[in-house]
């Protein structure tokens, strides 16, 4: 609640990202910062709702930065690749993005190091939420709020503050509005039977 009144959606989303992410700042203990600054992603990306909000998450978060560090934003300045092009809500799209994430770990030239890096922090948090007891080493939650401040903080609030009504539903609609992919990363092949010598991405 706003002083003139409720507050719009991007406002309270970013309101609640910032609190959640002055925790993760003030946080000394690695386990509780992943938890505060992944969740602080959800608060600002994922609306309530069933289906794979893994998926959507990683693919709303590396709309924002993919790219970022080097002025070559992904689906904007250069073609998309699948990460971003592939629409989780849709089955076959889940289907395609088991076997790219698969392909991405065996590296190039599938590879996209920022998703695959918000989903390793997702899987951190996933596991602290849930009573894992494998430690978060302090290096992997540096690692992850260096990278969140430094690339998504801002992009993100900015992106809040100019769709005030529904960000998440319009941040969707920018998605599926990128440059189309490369032909030879359309379908995603198969990792079971991929070949890369004989595949034109090489």
């Amino acid at each position: 609640m706003g002083a003139d009144g409720p507050l719009d959606e991007g406002a309270r989303r970013a309101l609640l990202g910032v609190q959640l992410l002055s925790q993760a700042i003030l946080e000394y203990r690695p386990a509780f910062k992943i938890l505060n600054l992944v969740i602080a992603l959800e608060s600002m990306l994922l609306e309530r709702n069933h289906g794979p909000q893994t998926l959507r998450l990683l693919r709303r978060a590396t709309y924002f930065t993919c790219g970022r560090a080097y002025d070559s934003m992904c689906g904007r300045d250069r073609a998309a690749c699948q990460f971003l092009a592939l629409d989780p809500a849709i089955r076959g799209d889940r289907q395609q993005l088991d076997w790219l994430r698969r392909l991405a770990e065996m590296g190039p030239p599938w590879r996209c190091s920022e998703w695959l890096s918000y989903a390793h922090w997702y899987d951190l948090r996933s596991s602290v939420a849930h009573g894992d007891d494998e430690p978060v080493t302090a290096e992997e939650a540096s690692q992850a709020e260096y990278w969140i401040f430094m690339w998504a903080v801002e992009p993100l609030l900015q992106w809040l503050v100019e769709h005030p009504g529904n960000p998440v539903e319009e941040l969707d609609q920018a998605l599926a509005a990128l440059e189309p992919v490369p032909d030879w990363q359309n379908p995603v092949p198969n990792p079971a039977t991929y070949e890369p010598g004989n595949h034109p991405a090489n």
